[in-house]
């Protein structure tokens, strides 16, 4: 398993082949919310997203560490400045294939993920919108090419195939490619995950902000007109996008 650790290493070590610092200026708005443009952060984390016009792509950061509860982004979805936004967490699980047992990174992200970055799979599909609502519980997966090569074997019917992921049995629905990135820089993210409430007790929590949120852009929309809807909508909702972690 080391050796596949060192695989692992060595793919973002040939995406990332140098350390950058860099200090990315962004306005401020009213309720602490900065909207970063995808192709300024991706300066900071050295990878650009796989994804459709990832020009229209932003990541928003709401403080609380750049990071946003779940009932948070369950309301800021009616903003029409967007397309669609998105969640995502990283996450580190034990996995459990016979006997072995092993670290497994993953990315638990909302169910329009996928759809939002415009990314498709390789083997199978991604989730449905529908099955992939945190409130029924979803016991689905999609993996990366590496992990579905490395450690299930490249196994050709691996579609169906259950996992373990902290005891918790979750289906293969799809692989994604092996050109695929995730824009999380340096973390290679091995399986993707709908939210639920079994890997993310904290979901009903409001002031638990746990997740990054990205965005597209509505069509004709701006960075700005982004940034001036941002300001109005904190502005009438001020105490829940701005509480603190408990």
């Amino acid at each position: 398993m080391f050796l596949h650790d060192l695989r692992y290493a060595a793919r973002g070590l040939r995406r990332n082949p140098g350390l950058v610092i860099i200090v990315v200026l962004s306005l401020g708005l009213g309720i602490g919310v900065n909207i970063t443009l995808f192709n300024l952060f991706n300066l900071v984390v050295l990878e650009k997203p796989t994804a459709f016009q990832p020009e229209r792509l932003i990541r928003i950061e709401p403080g609380n560490g750049n990071r946003i509860s779940y009932l948070n982004y369950r309301d800021m979805r009616s903003n029409n400045a967007f397309a669609d936004l998105a969640l995502r967490m990283e996450t580190v699980m034990s996995g459990r294939e016979d006997a072995v047992v092993e670290k497994i990174t993953t990315l638990q992200v909302s169910g329009n993920y996928f759809r939002l970055l415009g990314a498709k799979t390789m083997l199978g599909r991604t989730f449905d919108t529908e099955e992939s609502v945190p409130e029924r519980d979803p016991r689905v997966a999609v993996i990366d090419w590496e992990f579905w090569q490395h450690k299930l074997g490249a196994d050709p019917s691996v579609l169906g195939r259950v996992i373990h992921l902290n005891d918790r049995p979750v289906t293969v629905i799809g692989v994604l490619p092996r050109s695929f990135r995730s824009g999380m820089g340096a973390l290679m993210p091995e399986v993707y995950l709908p939210l639920s409430p079994a890997t993310s007790p904290f979901l009903e929590d409001r002031g638990r902000p746990a997740f990054e949120m990205i965005a597209r852009l509505a069509p004709g929309a701006s960075r700005e007109q982004a940034q001036a809807a941002f300001t109005l909508h904190g502005e009438s909702s001020r105490n829940g996008v701005s509480g603190g972690e408990p």
